[in-house]
């Protein structure tokens, strides 16, 4: 029998695993992930930061980009009722959830250990695939307000969880991250379609576009008589136009 979609099979015992696993359940041997169809590069584990939309290598612990967000508060008021909210254990994070509007808040990096944000790289041929299954989630008609942080107080910026998505999130960089009752589900359904891996790739791609657009531009410089020349740099041309109004200055006081 095949193993489930998703799942890799342990070359040591043979157990089936999910693809996110980093070991073995059965056997206990560590798993070393395969490379993405049609590429030569090994696969690397990442882990998607939501408060700054970036992926940041798994093995780091947290997002070196974000401030650490530890906290040991709980509780507090929802920004959007002013209930209370309670605690809750969803994945291995204790997160605070209001009972009246279903929000749930995030602090620090709690939603990398609530739920597997976690991306392991796909060739262009897997990113055409997923991309044609991501769910399509309508821009929010609502009247906008900014929120409150639970834990500061202060106004929350507004954006997009992840492109793509349409979620729109309330974030404070410094604590934490706010869903409204229903966001959260609708982001698990976008991470499950495989929308980060699909989001990793775009970005990979978009940053080697860059690179190659940037070795095509050979630097350029400016001769004696103002004619381009390669090498040198475009400030050179700043400079020549400074020479020509000295001497001409100099040149009139002689008059």
């Amino acid at each position: 029998m095949k193993p489930a979609i998703g799942t890799l099979l342990c070359p040591a015992c043979g157990g089936a695993f999910p693809r996110n696993a980093t070991a073995c359940p059965y056997c206990g041997a560590v798993v070393v992930l395969p490379p993405p169809r049609g590429s030569d590069f090994p696969s690397e584990r990442r882990t998607f930061c939501p408060r700054c939309c970036t992926v940041y290598p798994s093995s780091s612990g947290r997002c070196p980009a974000c401030p650490p967000g530890a906290t040991d508060e709980r509780g507090g008021h929802c920004p959007r009722c002013t209930h209370d909210l309670e605690s809750q254990r969803l994945g291995e994070a204790t997160v605070d959830v209001c009972p009246a509007c279903h929000g749930t808040w995030f602090d620090g990096d709690e939603l990398e250990h609530a739920m597997d944000v976690t991306t392991t790289g796909v060739s262009r041929e897997e990113a055409v695939l997923l991309r044609r299954g991501l769910p399509r989630t309508a821009d929010p008609l609502e009247e906008v307000h900014y929120l409150a942080c639970v834990r500061c107080g202060e106004r929350m910026s507004r954006r997009q969880i992840a492109m793509r998505t349409g979620i729109i999130v309330d974030i404070c960089r410094e604590h934490g991250v706010w869903f409204d009752g229903g966001e959260l589900s609708e982001f698990q359904t976008f991470v499950r379609a495989g929308g980060l891996e699909v989001l990793r790739y775009d970005g990979v791609a978009q940053a080697e576009a860059r690179r190659r657009s940037a070795e095509r531009t050979e630097p350029v410089g400016f001769g004696p008589l103002g004619r381009l020349e390669p090498g040198g740099t475009i400030g050179q041309r700043a400079d020549l136009g400074f020479d020509w109004v000295r001497a001409l200055y100099r040149l009139f006081r002689r008059w």
